[in-house]
């Protein structure tokens, strides 16, 4: 009998106690990666320059830092002649630039969506306790108790873009 009664002490206490500890939320971030990938600052496009050849690599900055700086001596050309020779220009630089993109194209040795992933998760485990690639998924739920949902598509794309900075400056 003394027995039962130490037994249940026990469990009224440990149940009074777990009653007074709050529960732990669980934290689940949602990023979408296609935002990722297609965003503003050409995210996909510059992507794949990192699975590029350094030599084309090489040539689309130095193709583009033409374009731009053409493109700024356009805005003081007066003469219709003089107008006409910089459009062909940029029509001849911007074909280059095309023809060296579709070589990158062709290449496609590396899967995009991986390196997305990989970066995300890189970034993020430390933060949540599960990260979601759809933000779809969780709009089924009617219910959510101590889970705490984050959308961290938009901090992901300013950490992406800062990651291809530094990784194409190289």
């Amino acid at each position: 009998m003394r027995t039962i009664l130490a037994v249940a002490a026990l469990s009224l206490l440990s149940a009074a106690q777990a009653e007074c500890q709050e529960v732990a939320k669980l934290k689940i971030a949602v990023v979408r990666l296609d935002r990722l990938m297609n965003n503003e600052y050409g995210g996909y496009d510059r992507m794949r320059l990192l699975f590029a050849d350094k030599d084309v690599v090489e040539a689309l900055k130095k193709i583009n830092a033409e374009i731009k700086s053409t493109q700024k001596e356009i805005v003081s050309v007066e003469d219709e002649l003089q107008l006409a020779e910089m459009g062909k220009r940029l029509e001849f630089l911007n074909r280059k630039s095309n023809l060296l993109r579709q070589r990158m194209n062709n290449d496609s040795g590396r899967d995009g969506q991986k390196l997305v992933r990989e970066f995300v998760i890189k970034n993020y485990r430390d933060k949540y306790h599960m990260i979601a690639q759809d933000a779809g998924a969780f709009d089924r739920f009617l219910y959510k108790d101590n889970v705490e949902i984050t959308d961290i598509t938009e901090d992901a794309i300013a950490k992406f873009k800062d990651y291809l900075d530094k990784a194409l400056d190289e």
